[in-house]
């Protein structure tokens, strides 16, 4: 981030602008983004299943929450001797995994998207 903390530095990249912002937002807010998603999920699987392209950004949504949650608990509990404990290791895995899911889920919206506004091509 730059000095003021409000816009990003120019060799910012998409990760490190969420993971600054993860980082920043109260416990509260990242517990309702990662509640909003799966609520967003359920939603749309009771309501109208065909419209799962909408599942997408509240995965996306809802990873992005987890893996805040996470990392603020991996940073209250490491230490020196606590390195190798299967409960951090544990929470590394539940970082890493939220971001293949929220990757995944967002570039699959982006793409949901483009493909509403292109349509489809025909040759």
């Amino acid at each position: 981030m730059s000095v003021d903390d409000s816009t990003p530095a120019s060799d910012a990249t998409i990760f490190t602008v969420l993971a600054g912002r993860a980082r920043v937002a109260p416990d509260g807010r990242l517990v309702a983004y990662a509640g909003a998603g799966i609520l967003g999920i359920g939603v749309v699987l009771i309501v109208h299943p065909a419209w799962w392209v909408l599942i997408l950004p509240c995965l996306a949504f809802s990873a992005f929450g987890i893996w805040g949650i996470a990392d603020r608990m991996i940073a209250e509990r490491t230490g020196a001797q606590l390195e190798r404990r299967p409960g951090l290791m544990v929470l590394r895995g539940v970082k890493r995994g939220a971001v293949v899911v929220g990757t995944l889920a967002g570039v699959g919206t982006f793409l949901a998207g483009v493909g509403l506004v292109v349509g489809s091509w025909t040759l």
